[in-house]
Formats: structure tokens, sequence, C-alpha cells
């Protein structure tokens, strides 16, 4: 017999009054014809491919994170030089300075970070002065869109 719905099992639990893996175990070693033995290290592998694959499926939803972070923050730096060069020049020193600083802050945090040793705290930290360039710049780089759709 082969098992075709958790309903089956949940029936045969109660009827034979045993546990879920081990009617899964008996109609394994039926199914394939296999010993008691057999059919647990089969179980064995089957179930610490599970535990592996959720593992992985955290750390890639944290890399998969953390790149999106990146890749906000790459683009931030980018904009924001290219703003101070067309159109740094239109701000106040003050206010400048405040921009230049918070990109150096992010260029930093951006650098300091390395591919494969990445933490949640790397991830909040790039976020964080992402977040502040943002902030900061964020008057420039609307002077500086406009600038240049109006040219």
């Amino acid at each position: 017999m082969s098992l075709d719905s958790m309903k089956e099992i949940f029936d045969l639990m109660a009827e034979k009054n045993k546990p879920f893996w081990e009617v899964v175990l008996e109609d394994d070693m039926e199914t394939r014809q296999v010993t008691r033995n057999q059919s647990m290290a089969k179980m064995l592998l089957t179930w610490q491919a599970m535990a592996d694959a959720a593992q992985y499926a955290a750390q890639d939803q944290e890399y998969k994170a953390y790149q999106e972070v990146s890749n906000q923050a790459e683009e931030l730096i980018v904009r924001c030089k290219n703003a101070l060069t067309v159109c740094g020049k239109e701000l106040d020193k003050g206010e400048r300075k405040q921009i230049q600083n918070a990109l150096a802050n992010l260029e930093h945090t951006f650098k300091k970070s390395k591919p494969g040793k990445r933490s949640a705290g790397d991830r909040a930290g790039l976020s964080q002065a992402t977040e502040q360039l943002k902030a900061c710049a964020g008057g420039l780089l609307a002077l500086c869109e406009q600038r240049t759709k109006g040219e």
C-alpha cells in the first residue's frame, strides 16, 4: 500500500494505535520491500535533507535581504556623487558638508562589510546609513533631477 494522503496516515494511526512515524515506516518497508533498518536509514537521510533545506533557506533569505539593502546603498552612493558634482555648488556649505559626511559614512559602511561574512547587524548598519543619506540628500537629489530634466 502507498499512503496517498494525510487522512490515510491519520486513519491508520487510529486503527493500529501507532505513532505517525511508525505508520510511515511500515508503509515504506512494504512499498519498497526493505528491512526496518534500511527504511530507518532512508527516513534519516530524508529528514536530514529537510533540515538542511530549512537551514539554507534561512541563510538564503538573509543573503537576499542583505543584497537588496546593499544594492540600494550602492545606487544611492552613485546618485549622490553625481548630484554633488552637478548641483553641489548650489547648496550652502553646511548642507553640502552634511551630505558629504553622510555619503562618506555610507561608503565606509558599505566597504567594511565583507562578502560571505555579512551579518544581520551589517545589514542593519548599512540600512541605517542609507536612510541617513537619503534624509540628508533628498533635496539635492530632487534639485539635480529637476535640473537634468530641464536640460
